[in-house]
């Protein structure tokens, strides 16, 4: 009885050796590669600025900007997307604010994007806090990619692209300072001044209503370039919606 017993027990653990149990992920997990993006934006009242153009019409700056991102990140207009990429959104005008933390979820952060409105001019939340933008953006940055534990996905770069038309103004934090923060977190800063040479049109305040009028164009490039180059990155000047396609 004993042997008629063992036999079959004897045949299970046979076949369980042969079988070898397996992970079920152990030959089939991949692993991403993916950049962190921080997107920081400038909302001042000077994003109003008629100097661009969408679908065959003049429109602000800032509507170009939300068209062109809006490619960049989602795909489409000859761009490929960012998929795999962690992408964040900051504003700033007087003060900066986090519109977006570091997501995949491009969806969610474009929307958050399309929210965003400029500053009203002469407005006490109106400015251009350039430093206190980038260093918010780089501390979203750092502290995403340092909390990330999904083991699936790598970041290869950190990278934060600042897009401004103006002069820092406001904030409490310089420039300067901002981009060698970027530098010790490892973060390449990429700027891009938005405006066209010499003269723009800017929507003002009349007794008569708004009425746009003629304003000069005043972009600190030697700035934005200096901030740029501390981290290995680019300075980039986008003086219309062609220019900015390509940058």
């Amino acid at each position: 009885l004993s042997l008629l017993l063992f036999l079959p027990l004897a045949g299970a653990l046979l076949v369980l050796c042969v079988a070898r149990p397996v992970r079920l992920n152990e030959n089939t997990r991949t692993i991403t590669e993916g950049v962190a993006i921080q997107l920081v934006v400038d909302r001042s009242s000077s994003m109003l600025a008629m100097d661009f153009e969408r679908q065959g019409r003049a429109v602000d700056r800032l509507t170009a900007l939300k068209d062109v991102v809006d490619r960049f990140v989602q795909g489409g207009g000859g761009l490929a997307g960012r998929a795999d990429d962690l992408v964040g959104l900051v504003t700033f005008a007087r003060h900066a604010d986090s519109m977006s933390p570091m997501t995949l979820d491009h969806e969610w952060l474009l929307a958050a994007l399309k929210d965003v409105q400029p500053a009203e001019p002469g407005s006490g939340e109106d400015g251009t806090a350039i430093g206190d933008g980038v260093a918010l953006g780089a501390e979203k940055l750092r502290d995403a990619t340092e909390q990330r534990g999904d083991e699936s996905r790598r970041i290869k770069s950190k990278v934060l692209v600042l897009l401004t038309d103006g002069e820092n103004n406001a904030g409490d934090i310089e420039p300067m300072t901002a981009a060698e923060l970027c530098q010790t977190l490892g973060i390449r800063l990429y700027t891009i001044g938005m405006g066209t040479r010499g003269m723009a049109p800017m929507p003002v305040k009349t007794p008569f209503g708004i009425q746009m009028t003629r304003q000069p164009v005043t972009i600190d490039e030697d700035l934005l370039r200096a901030m740029a180059e501390r981290t290995g990155g680019q300075y980039f000047r986008a003086t219309d919606s062609r220019s900015l396609d390509g940058i």
